[in-house]
């Protein structure tokens, strides 16, 4: 509606008055309380193995929600949705408190929360594509077309935080002269 230049978001939207593009894939797991069963399946599961669970979800209109629903439906079954909310952390902390499960991004902050774990869905594909988008009926701003500019040539270059944090490189440090 023209009140925003610029949008970071998942899943991508579409349609003529909007240009979008990726930037990157983010991995969603299946996030159980840590003592779930599921929990000790290193190996991953099909997303169908969880038909039975107790869902915790986003509201209707957020993407992770249309995501969620697009998967279990691939999988084969509605989800029983126990709790529908709007933020991720606080659905991994019902989740954590033992209220259901929740399919969610995988982030550094979310894989090191102890009283969860991340369990990879082999089936269906569980990832989204992080994008953005700016409208296509009028020109951005220096700013934006900047920033705009930036993130996509920068996109390919970003870390995955579902892998091991790489070490921080050596800063040399300059030597105290002599005088």
């Amino acid at each position: 509606d023209g009140a925003i230049d610029l949008c970071l978001t998942a899943p991508l939207p579409t349609g003529p008055n909007v240009h979008a593009r990726a930037l990157a894939e983010q991995r969603i797991d299946l996030f159980v309380p840590a003592g779930h069963p599921l929990a000790a399946r290193r190996e991953g599961i099909p997303l169908a193995a969880a038909a039975a669970e107790d869902f915790i979800v986003m509201e209707h209109g957020y993407g992770l929600r249309a995501i969620t629903d697009a998967m279990c439906r691939e999988a084969g079954f509605e989800p029983r949705i126990a709790f529908e909310g709007e933020e991720a952390d606080t659905a991994r902390g019902l989740v954590g408190a033992g209220l259901g499960v929740s399919l969610l991004p995988v982030t550094a902050t979310s894989l090191a929360d102890p009283s969860v774990a991340a369990v990879r869905v082999t089936a269906p594909r569980a990832a989204r594509t992080i994008g953005i988008a700016w409208p296509a009926d009028r020109p951005l701003t220096a700013p934006a077309s900047t920033f705009r500019d930036f993130a996509l040539t920068y996109a390919g270059r970003l870390p995955d935080l579902a892998a091991k944090p790489a070490p921080l490189p050596r800063v040399a440090r300059p030597r105290p002269r002599r005088g």
